[in-house]
């Protein structure tokens, strides 16, 4: 009997069972009291009885010994299989017993008393020997040919007590004396048996309490009942007597208590066990590991019958796709712990808003699924869905003490109007929870036939995508960073291009934001990083002088730890110096939450590199950061550069930013400089560097090669820059100095 294997619940049980005992305990305590009374006038006329009593104890205990032989293959079996060859051999000593029995055949002599009771004696010792082995030894494993020699050595014990009572009776002390009644001696055995069987229930007991098992508190309570039953063997005069007939009874109750313990903790147990192993494995195959909502798989099944009982019913339902705000700044900022405790919340307001029958499911990352059933109409999702936005504004204060604000956009597909299968509906809403998204946070949105084109489209353009990396379609134009002071190129900025086979250049705005969305960004930014310096290495070599090769780096290649690492390599591989890369980094990538940003642009610097932050104005900077951060360049976002010098303040924009940047002793880049009057206010407000379409667009690489060296296309340019300020004459393209890398103080 396992004391690993807990079998149902506990509780109850044990108290039923206390009270089953004490009751029981009760009755024997009052046995010298009870009269002394005789079911039958003779003993033959308690024959039937007897063998009756007898063959029900000898069947419980071959059932006990058939147990242990199914059971012999189990974990922890060593239990069983002394309690099944113990018991085995009390079986075949109580046959004899039975057959000893005065009024028997004389099949192996005459019977008698002392036959009867020397069986009895040597039976009940075997049984309390089995039981103090299973309360003192530990359980084991055993092999299953075990088995055979325990069985073996049951037989030859049983045989050997059929040797000597049939055959030496007078080995034995005398335990009855006809016309005086029981010996001092057998009286003796049966209470030190007594006392041998309550030692066994102490030991049982503490054991099934340190286990926590119920089923050694059934094998405890028959070892305590077997206690009794030898107590009432001590009372009897006659065999007649009602205190023999009520040992015979408490004897057949206890076998019984050690049948049920052995068959629960053996065959039972382990079934509850393995039915309630197939129940948590479903429960986590149907159910998120983290919340305890339900998952993708369960929602499909439950959807589908949504399907179905609201056409039948007329009604109507509705599945709301909700997409958290700003939960990755959480998770990269405050860590993955953070980020789960924040689902957990989500998860326990969304809950709080829904009614006790809608089923809220969590299908990954930050992404929650609302079904409703039953609805009046559309109406009736959309306040469910402004109520959830409305919760999920609230601040949630995390077990750090941290305030996180967060927010939600919501896709909604009513069924069956928009949808009549489970993936056709959660396709839908998905769709709608796309639109939804691009239109802006904290919104709402109803999915359309239109939607699914966009959906559709998106979905074609990613296969494609994948298919473009894989194959090399890829490509690099560059556009000239020049600088204002000198009317010269002193770099290029790298941009990505994608041009499939027979179809037109593709710009990055068409795709970047799919290859962001997939995780694509990553190897195709390495790609185009790894060309960029491989480009400006042979530029080199050829001995076209260019300072600077500007190569954007994405958010997701930043956030990285190991970048530093990987574009060390890069460098490394193609041989470029590390001064000519400028690495162009986002504000709002530096604005992330996190201290390791500045590790992490810090380990960029010390491999040589440049260091610009694109889009400067765009982001929520603060100027603490910008000062501690070791950056070289403030690129000024187009945007600002659109409407200057109409623009007022614009120009007070770009003023202030030139005036930031000069005084932390950075670079300044103008981008977006589309015109004369541009480029000539961005060199009156002191901007070091310009590039924008007035120079030249983003041009292949050997395009570059005729601009630099002084060809037509060079000629025409510093012509449109000396109109734009003033020049009639052209300026000669200077070729010394390296004017835009300026030491910063240390």
């Amino acid at each position: 009997m396992s004391d690993g294997v807990a079998a149902r619940p506990n509780q109850p049980q044990i108290r039923n069972l206390v009270i089953a005992v004490v009751l029981l305990t009760a009755l024997v305590a009052a046995g010298p009291w009870l009269p002394d009374f005789q079911f039958f006038t003779c003993q033959t006329d308690y024959l039937p009885l007897h063998t009756g009593l007898e063959f029900i104890g000898m069947a419980v205990s071959l059932i006990v010994f058939g147990l242990g032989w199914s059971l012999r293959r189990q974990a922890g079996n060593s239990h069983n299989i002394i309690l099944a060859c113990s018991l085995l051999a009390v079986a075949l000593i109580d046959f004899g017993h039975t057959l000893a029995f005065d009024g028997m055949p004389d099949l192996f002599g005459p019977s008698g008393h002392e036959k009867t009771i020397n069986f009895w004696l040597i039976g009940r010792v075997v049984a309390a020997g089995g039981l103090v082995l299973v309360a003192v030894l530990p359980n084991r494993t055993w092999r299953p040919g075990a088995y055979f020699g325990w069985m073996l050595g049951a037989v030859a014990v049983a045989a050997a007590a059929w040797w000597i009572c049939f055959l030496h009776a007078d080995w034995l002390p005398h335990t009855y004396i006809l016309g005086q009644g029981l010996t001092p001696f057998k009286i003796g055995v049966e209470y030190a048996l007594s006392a041998t069987y309550f030692l066994v229930a102490f030991l049982l007991v503490r054991r099934a309490s340190r286990k926590r098992n119920v089923e050694v508190y059934w094998l405890a309570a028959a070892s305590w009942v077997l206690g009794l039953a030898e107590l009432f063997f001590t009372l009897y005069g006659q065999f007649t007597d009602l205190s023999n007939l009520l040992g015979h009874l408490y004897k057949v109750a206890a076998y019984g208590l050690i049948y049920r313990a052995v068959f629960v903790a053996g065959v039972l147990a382990p079934q509850d066990a393995l039915r309630q192993k197939e129940a948590e494995l479903d429960y986590l195959a149907h159910h998120d590991s983290l919340t305890g909502l339900a998952n993708r798989l369960l929602l499909g099944r439950e959807l589908a019958r949504a399907v179905r009982d609201v056409v039948r019913a007329g009604q109507r339902g509705a599945l709301l796709f909700l997409d958290l705000d700003n939960f990755k700044n959480v998770n990269d900022g405050l860590g993955h712990g953070a980020g789960d405790e924040l689902l957990c919340l989500v998860a326990a307001r969304l809950r709080r808003r829904l009614r006790h029958h809608d089923i809220l499911a969590r299908t990954g990352g930050d992404e929650f699924v609302v079904l409703l059933e039953g609805i009046r109409d559309a109406q009736a999702a959309m306040a469910t869905a402004q109520a959830l936005i409305a919760e999920l504004t609230e601040v949630f204060v995390l077990a750090g003490g941290q305030d996180i604000y967060i927010g939600t956009s919501v896709g909604i597909c009513v069924f069956p109007d928009d949808g009549v299968t489970a993936s056709q509906i959660i396709r839908n809403a998905d769709a709608a929870l796309f639109q939804a998204k691009r239109d802006g946070r904290g919104g709402v949105r109803f999915y359309t036939k239109a939607l699914t084109d966009v959906v559709n489209a998106r979905v074609e353009l990613e296969a494609r995508l994948r298919r473009g990396i894989e194959r090399g379609e890829f490509l690099l134009h560059y556009q000239p960073l020049v600088s204002v002071a000198e009317c010269r190129i002193v770099g290029v900025e790298a941009l990505i291009r994608w041009q499939p086979p027979g179809s037109d250049i593709i710009p990055a705005g068409s795709f970047i934001s799919v290859a962001e969305d997939t995780g694509l960004l990553v190897p195709l930014g390495e790609w185009g990083l790894r060309e960029a310096c491989r480009q400006m290495k042979a530029w080199l070599d050829a001995g076209l002088k260019l300072e600077t090769m500007a190569v954007n780096l994405s958010p997701q290649q930043f956030r990285r730890p190991n970048v530093h690492e990987t574009i060390g390599e890069i460098l490394a591989q193609t041989g470029l110096p590390a001064r000519y890369l400028e690495l162009e980094i986002t504000e709002g990538s530096l604005m992330d939450p996190g201290s390791d940003v500045e590790d992490r642009l810090h380990a960029l610097k010390r491999l040589g590199v440049r260091l610009a932050i694109d889009d400067f104005g765009t982001g929520y900077s603060s100027l603490a950061y910008l000062k501690r951060f070791p950056v070289d360049t403030l690129k000024i976002d187009q945007s600002f550069v659109r409407d200057i010098p109409d623009d007022r303040t614009g120009v007070q924009i770009v003023a202030a930013i030139v005036g930031l940047g000069k005084a932390l002793n950075l670079d300044v880049l103008a981008e977006g400089v589309e015109t004369p009057a541009q480029l000539a206010s961005v060199r009156e407000l002191g901007c070091d560097t310009a590039q924008g379409y007035l120079f030249s667009r983003p041009v292949p690489a050997a395009e570059i090669v005729g601009l630099v060296s002084g060809s037509e296309s060079a000629r025409q340019m510093i012509e449109r820059f000396n109109s734009s300020i003033g020049l009639g004459a052209p300026v000669p393209v200077r070729r010394a100095g390296r004017s835009r890398l300026k030491k910063r103080p240390a």
